[in-house]
């Protein structure tokens, strides 16, 4: 399972549950060096993709679930580092 996170890193206390619950990788904007530390105790795979392929992944994901299931057709205007890619 994996865990797509962005914002504020969360509590340290975290990544212990998260693998408990099955999370095995973490997609993260960042971490700081205490945060990377307590996830790799917890087993955890740890992702740093960075905060603009961060957004286009997260915004992606979001708008093909509007898309699916939205009555009309809209258009959507990529910019500021966005690209948009439809899957299936």
């Amino acid at each position: 399972m994996l865990e797509m996170t962005g914002g504020t890193e969360g509590p340290k206390e975290a990544f212990g549950r998260l693998y408990k619950a099955g999370v095995r990788t973490l997609v993260s904007m960042h971490l700081s060096e205490e945060h990377l530390k307590k996830a790799k105790e917890a087993n955890l795979n740890v992702v740093i993709a960075g905060h603009i392929s961060s957004d286009t992944l997260g915004l992606n994901l979001l708008l093909d679930n509007i898309e699916k299931s939205a009555r009309e057709e809209f258009g959507v205007v990529a910019c500021s580092g966005f690209t948009r890619v439809r899957r299936g």
